[in-house]
């Protein structure tokens, strides 16, 4: 890609189809966007449920992209913007899964977490300090 700004004609909105991570651009392949949450049950005297909580919900995005092969792996936490809902999570995993020279295709999984909201801070922990 060339240096930023890029001039542009029409809409200079991402297509569809288009992920970008800082400044590499690439293809998607495929793509999911999927809700999780973890299910507590709360039993009632007969073992049966008289409650069921919804814990920690959030929404995974997951897809798989080419790009530069000159492209260096996107650390853990790398903010991205997911395709729905304005709001932006965190690269979790990354794993290359082929290269030929010239393109690196890429899976990606990246999370976002309600409680934490959107584009929380990336910072380190050191149990040891």
């Amino acid at each position: 890609m060339p240096n930023l700004p890029i001039t542009t004609l029409g809409n200079k909105n991402i297509s569809f189809g288009t992920i970008a991570l800082g400044d590499d651009y690439g293809t998607i392949e495929q793509a999911s966007l999927d809700e999780f949450m973890k299910e507590h049950e709360i039993e009632d005297g007969a073992g049966g449920i008289q409650s069921l909580l919804l814990l920690n919900p959030g929404e995974e995005y997951k897809f798989t992209a080419f790009f530069n092969a000159s492209m260096e792996k996107p650390p853990r936490g790398t903010p991205i913007q997911f395709p729905f809902g304005g709001i932006i999570g965190n690269i979790m995993t990354t794993n290359v899964k082929w290269s030929n020279g010239e393109q690196t295709k890429w899976d990606i999984s990246a999370k976002y977490w309600e409680s934490m909201g959107s584009n929380p801070t990336v910072g380190t922990y050191d149990p040891n300090a």
